[in-house]
């Protein structure tokens, strides 16, 4: 479950817009005196820690915006500023001054709003000027999280056998996986003309679910006469998430 830190002025403002996160399985945190706390440095930053997203409420003017960024910035938080209805060219202009990218309408309903989480959660983990490689990727436990959840949300998409088959490449981690590897694995038989075109066609099936769903580029690369494994590119970003047998494990048993 990921957890929203929504900061108002009045709670009570909030409620359509909580009840439509919590709809979608989100735990939401709505608080009125965090505002307060920080004009006074008396906020316990370790509070935020246990937040993936912040969303700023329509009750909150852009001067306690600019007060409360700072302490905001200082955590890996995507943030979101909330309106009534779209932000007139001013506001927006406003938001691209202090370094707030995504916002969204709290009316919205419940499908689109997880859309535009679930994209501003994308942007935010790779952001589109930045290199996929372990030196830039941040490896703190909230980036992992982000990084599981966008693994999740394309492996949901996944028919068993495509699942498998992800797997057993997701989890060779110095060679590929040689054809007859995985036409053992996956029917418990030799090596057949009708077993190879399935593997092809799997990892072509496979690429395009994760390109649909967020990863771009080659996910599953073919090595002739080798068998299969991650590309290099893919590999990098999903690196620090296969460095953990437990988080593995529990990618591949959900549901």
């Amino acid at each position: 479950m990921q957890q929203i830190l929504l900061l108002t002025k009045n709670i009570l403002s909030e409620d359509k817009l909580q009840k439509s996160l919590q709809i979608l399985n989100y735990e939401v945190f709505s608080t009125s005196s965090f505002l307060e706390l920080s004009k006074y440095s008396q906020v316990n930053e370790q509070f935020l820690e246990y937040f993936q997203f912040v969303i700023l409420s329509k009750t909150i003017c852009n001067e306690e915006i600019h007060e409360v960024l700072p302490v905001l910035k200082r955590h890996n938080l995507t943030i979101f500023r909330s309106y009534e209805e779209e932000p007139a060219e001013q506001e927006k202009e406003f938001l691209e001054n202090v370094g707030i990218t995504h916002w969204l309408k709290d009316t919205s309903p419940s499908e689109l709003l997880r859309e535009k989480l679930q994209q501003a959660l994308v942007a935010d983990t790779y952001p589109a000027s930045s290199e996929n490689s372990m030196d830039s990727v941040d490896t703190s436990p909230f980036q992992r999280q982000k990084i599981e959840y966008k693994l999740t949300n394309v492996i949901k998409h996944l028919s068993k056998q495509e699942t498998e088959f992800f797997r057993i490449i997701f989890t060779a981690h110095s060679q590929p996986v040689t054809r007859e590897e995985l036409c053992e694995r996956l029917w418990g038989d030799k090596t057949t003309n009708s077993h190879l075109s399935t593997l092809s066609s799997l990892s072509k099936r496979i690429e395009q679910k994760f390109n649909k769903n967020g990863f771009s580029g080659l996910i599953i690369k073919t090595q002739w006469g080798d068998g299969y494994t991650l590309s290099n590119d893919f590999a990098d970003q999903v690196a620090v998430i296969r460095r953990s047998p437990e988080v593995v494990t529990h990618l591949f048993n959900l549901g």
